[in-house]
């Protein structure tokens, strides 16, 4: 071989290893697009799901009269319901509705900062329902003077409590999973 050969040969090289590195960078951006645009839709549907569990609460209203408590119990109890699966099904179209492909990559990232502040908000406010809804229907089961039903109550509350907790934490860390990975979209 002639150092021609070699030399064009080696400028080929070149050519076709600056090809893979873009094509391998263009892949990667696309993958990441993919993972963050798959957080979002998950967490989209998370919240879809927590909006239609509340929207259920009003269906259970009338079982608090039938045991015997206050009318305004049942019908405060399937108001926050109804209350709390609108706020869920508001936030849930708020972080789905926006598509990440469309959109330059800070843009995207400024929107996953908000999804991460009015999930806060929205957990703010669900805890403020809940604490209004649990302590007078507590108090109002206390009353019935049935220490059977109290102790189902309160099981009941805290299994409830903690399933909540559950879903809350699993959420805020799919809002942070999507922050991270734009994050390191920018960084790339």
């Amino acid at each position: 071989m002639n150092p021609e050969d070699i030399k064009r040969s080696w400028q080929m090289l070149n050519r076709k290893i600056d090809e893979l590195d873009e094509r391998t960078i263009g892949m990667a951006q696309n993958l990441a697009i993919s993972k963050s645009q798959s957080l979002q839709q998950r967490l989209g549907k998370r919240y879809r799901a927590q909006a239609l569990w509340g929207f259920l609460l009003p269906v259970l209203a009338p079982l608090m009269v039938w045991i015997d408590l206050p009318l305004w119990v049942g019908i405060a109890y399937g108001l926050a319901g109804v209350v709390l699966g609108v706020i869920n099904l508001r936030f849930s179209s708020f972080i789905s509705n926006i598509d990440y492909n469309d959109m330059p990559i800070v843009d995207a990232m400024s929107h996953a900062v908000k999804v991460l502040r009015r999930q806060m908000w929205v957990k703010r406010v669900g805890y403020l329902l809940g604490m209004l809804i649990v302590a007078p229907l507590m108090y109002e089961i206390w009353r019935l003077g049935e220490p059977d039903l109290f102790v189902s109550a309160c099981t009941g509350g805290v299994i409830g409590g903690v399933i909540g907790l559950y879903k809350q934490r699993v959420n805020s860390r799919i809002a942070r999973q999507l922050v991270k990975t734009l994050e390191n979209d920018i960084k790339q």
